[in-house]
Order: C-alpha cells, then structure tokens, then sequence
C-alpha cells in the first residue's frame, strides 16, 4: 500500500513462498526469474488484499486499480488459485461492497461449464457459501436472458 501511496502503483513480485524449515539458497540471475508454479504468489490474493486495504483505509484510487488488476488476473486463472482469489475477495469485503464480487461473478458465469469440473472451484461453493448462492443467481439469470425456461421448475426447455 505504501508502494501505491508514493508511486500510484504497486507490484506484486512473483517469488515462491519461504516455507518453515526450507534451507537457505544463495540464489543465482536464473533463480530470480519468475516461474509459475503451485508454490508462486496468487496475485490475485494479492489485490484483493489490497481492495480491502483501501476500503479500509480510505484510498478509492487504490480500490479502483487493484479491482483493475484483480480483474485482469482472475480472468486466467483456474483450479485453486482462481479458488484462493475468489474466497479471498469474499471474505475480506463486506457484502454491501460489491466492487470484486460482481468482478468474480462476471468472470465465473461465463465460464461456469468448464469450472464446474474443478474441484477447488466447486468445494469454494460450499466453503463460501454467498459465492454459491450469488453464482447460482447470476448463471439462472443468464439463462432467462438467453431464453432458457423451466417447466414448471422440473425441465429446462
């Protein structure tokens, strides 16, 4: 945050995570090269942390781009990093605060078929249970607006 209060920006470095015990490396050029891997930072945790930050604190020019930047990762990623950003952006805005929510639905709805087969992603609906409900409105309501009915509640036609 302070990185964005002097430069209006800030960068999320991607390094992998320091794990208790993990014996210290003296690092080479190569090993400061980012790689993604399962360890790597989830980015979009990151700016989801830091929406809550800025609400927290007041700065509406750092909600407005770390939305933008949470929007432009969340919309790659898949499986348990899209799962982590998701519960993250639930979990530390308030549900009046609908400026990520309504960015993870508008990424999850379109592309609900391929997401409902992963495990992470589908074990979140359970686990953050006013994502579930609001995905779950937001899909029928695509739908309806796609002229899918149901009769009488039973079969779509």
């Amino acid at each position: 945050m302070i990185d964005y209060l002097y430069g209006l920006e800030y960068d999320v470095q991607e390094r992998t995570k320091v794990k208790p015990g993990d014996p210290v490396v003296e690092s080479t050029e190569a090993d400061r090269k980012p790689t993604p891997n399962e360890d790597s930072i989830n980015q979009g945790v990151v700016h989801a942390q830091m929406y809550a930050m800025a609400d927290k604190y007041l700065v509406p020019t750092l909600k407005e781009y770390s939305k933008e930047r949470f929007r432009s990762i969340i919309s790659g990623q898949y499986e348990r990093k899209l799962a982590e950003s998701v519960a993250e952006a639930y979990t530390t805005t308030p549900a009046s605060d609908r400026g990520l929510r309504d960015v993870v639905l508008a990424s999850t709805t379109t592309r609900i078929a391929r997401l409902t087969d992963d495990t992470a992603f589908s074990q979140l609906a359970v686990d953050v249970p006013c994502f579930g409900y609001e995905l779950l409105q937001m899909t029928v309501a695509r739908l309806r607006t796609k002229g899918v009915t149901w009769d009488q509640g039973s079969r779509m036609q």
